[in-house]
């Protein structure tokens, strides 16, 4: 089965009924707010995890390492930072902007881990971070 999309005249940027749904324009709705009111500031992130390891990748493109904290309290891992982009001056009735800049943090359940043994790289943009079981909370069986 194939799904065919029409675009009419008047939709927005050409984007179908449904799609024009599911993408309205909440930049547009907060256009007088302040920028940091404006965009995302939640970094997407996948956690992978077994009974040895919680492994947790979250996109962090243009973000310097320096700009970076990750702290760890109560089973709670914190990703928080500050992404800046320097813009040139140009005429705001003629410029359009998405990249955002500012302050993020981004909080996600990890369970007892041992946050001293963590490891943590920042590459192309991901930065992953191993965070291994404590010992005593890993799965243990009994041979029967």
């Amino acid at each position: 089965m194939t799904l065919l999309t029409t675009r009419r005249k008047g939709d927005r940027i050409g984007l179908s009924p449904i799609e024009a749904l599911f993408n309205w324009d909440l930049n547009g709705a907060l256009s007088g707010l302040p920028e940091t009111y404006r965009t995302n500031r939640f970094p997407a992130l996948d956690l992978d995890e077994d009974e040895n390891e919680v492994v947790v990748v979250t996109e962090l493109p243009g973000v310097k390492r320096d700009e970076i904290e990750v702290d760890y309290h109560d089973g709670v891992l914190t990703i928080s930072g500050t992404k800046t982009v320097e813009r040139k001056d140009c005429n705001e009735a003629r410029s359009y902007r998405e990249i955002s800049s500012g302050s993020f943090s981004r909080k996600v359940s990890v369970g007892e881990v041992e946050f001293e043994k963590a490891k943590a790289e920042l590459k192309d943009g991901l930065l992953t971070i191993t965070l291994p079981r404590v010992s005593s909370k890993r799965p243990q069986r009994l041979l029967i």
